[in-house]
């Protein structure tokens, strides 16, 4: 329990008080969308959303992504003005923060968030060290290389009630549901994309794929955390189980000293995988588009300096002023650390689907705008993934020459409604873009949801 806990309250401050900001695989033309953009998106903000538009009409021959970054963090069951009221303190009239303590009214408050038996925390950052798109006659060809930090946390009740009220007679507490898994990777990722024209100016397909090599440096992943134990109401004896594995790896980068001299760009890595994009997308008449896309597919096998930490035992404490069995006891539940040849994680796969009308194409009257709407879904909760359904409703309005503004509407994830915006500027052949999925986090407290994400590529 020693390597679960610190990890809560970490992720509770990093995810509901720094800058949120968004994963490798969404650019920021989409994020301002509402994610709904993945049949939109072209050149290098394809990349990690689908590989198939690399091939589609963009206008530009080579594009070069200018280290584009993102973040998105957040709750499903704690806001940041809950937060901010509970967890960091009283002003005390002087600028000065005062400890505060919660009350029962205050423990059972916060309970009453959980929507059911668990509550999850998402943390995601990544950004490209470099992205390149070239068309030529033959297909699309692309290169990027990507750092990936992302941890999932899901919290059962039990355990917050565990943490908040200690440990009442007459209850058994069971942290089953309880799950967290963590890493730090980089994608080294090659693609090609071909467009097929059926019939002229009528159809076209375009198919694409990425091959992706990944290079893991951290990870820490529960595979179960299944501990329970009951107080006796009338002996306060304690029974239970501690039955608790996880799996852990990191490279000597986390051993050194906090030096920013000694920072390594490349560090060695304990972990090595392969993983695989695919996509198809297709186009009526120029302004009609479907794309279709997985990402992600394969595993990372963490193979050097790999451990395990494990706790199988039953146990009783019937002396609870024992100072010898509450040590004992809490050896059990923190088990054994014990070095292991490898373990293995998912990348987190995904599935993504979305259609698109761009009226700047449109057949019979153009306008300088185009709708879309796309649907993704998790098929695993490796860090950085959902496996909820997430819909996606959005636009884009060129209307400002140099100046295209976003917006959309999110329905499902970590908040049942998000509205997203967004704004681009283009000078040249350079084009910035900035979004956040969650426009309610600049303006008030009652968000549990966050993002940042900003873009910029060279086109030629």
């Amino acid at each position: 329990m020693r390597y679960i806990t610190p990890f809560l309250a970490a992720f509770v401050i990093v995810g509901l008080v720094a800058a949120h900001a968004q994963p490798l695989s969404r650019s920021a033309r989409s994020v301002g969308m509402a994610n709904s953009g993945s049949s939109l998106v072209t050149g290098v903000d394809a990349f990690g959303v689908n590989p198939a538009n690399l091939a589609a009409p963009s206008g530009s021959l080579v594009s070069i992504g200018i280290f584009p970054i993102g973040l998105v963090g957040g709750t499903d069951f704690l806001d940041f003005g809950t937060y901010q009221k509970y967890f960091t303190g009283i002003n005390d009239g002087s600028g000065n923060l005062q400890q505060y303590y919660l009350t029962d009214q205050d423990k059972s408050f916060l309970l009453d968030q959980f929507g059911g038996n668990t509550g999850r925390i998402m943390l995601d950052v990544g950004f490209k060290l470099l992205a390149v798109n070239v068309n030529s006659p033959v297909g699309a060809f692309g290169f990027y290389l990507g750092d990936r930090v992302a941890a999932n946390f899901t919290l059962s009740k039990d355990y917050a009630d565990f943490l908040l009220n200690g440990n009442p007679p007459g209850k058994t507490f069971d942290f089953s549901e309880t799950q967290f898994a963590s890493s730090w990777t980089r994608e080294y990722g090659l693609s090609y994309a071909v467009n097929i024209t059926p019939v002229r100016r009528v159809l076209s397909v375009q198919f694409g794929a990425t091959a992706k090599l990944v290079q893991g440096f951290a990870y820490f992943g529960t595979e179960r955390f299944q501990s329970t134990f009951t107080t006796n109401a009338d002996t306060y004896s304690i029974t239970g189980r501690s039955d608790m594995r996880a799996n852990y790896a990191g490279t000597e980068f986390f051993n050194r000293a906090i030096n920013p001299f000694a920072f390594d760009l490349f560090p060695r890595p304990v972990g090595t995988g392969f993983g695989l994009d695919l996509g198809v997308s297709t186009t009526y008449l120029s302004f009609f588009t479907v794309a279709a896309s997985v990402t992600d597919i394969g595993t990372i096998n963490w193979n050097r300096s790999a451990h395990s930490i494990v706790a199988e035992s039953d146990f009783l404490i019937d002396n609870v002023a024992s100072d010898d069995q509450l040590s004992a006891l809490w050896d059990k539940l923190n088990g054994d650390d014990i070095a292991v040849d490898a373990f293995s994680s998912s990348l987190p796969t995904a599935f993504h689907l979305g259609a698109s009308v761009d009226f700047r194409n449109f057949y019979f009257y153009r306008a300088p705008l185009a709708l879309a709407v796309a649907v993704h879904k998790g098929f695993n909760d490796e860090p950085g993934n959902s496996t909820n359904w997430r819909i996606g409703l959005g636009g884009e309005w060129e209307g400002l020459d140099g100046f295209p503004l976003r917006t959309g509407i999110t329905l499902g994830g970590y908040q049942p409604v998000m509205i997203a915006a967004g704004i681009g500027i283009r000078v040249e052949r350079f084009t910035l873009d900035i979004a956040t999925d969650n426009i309610s986090s600049v303006f008030s407290n009652n968000f549990s949801t966050a993002s940042l994400s900003i873009g910029s590529r060279l086109d030629f």
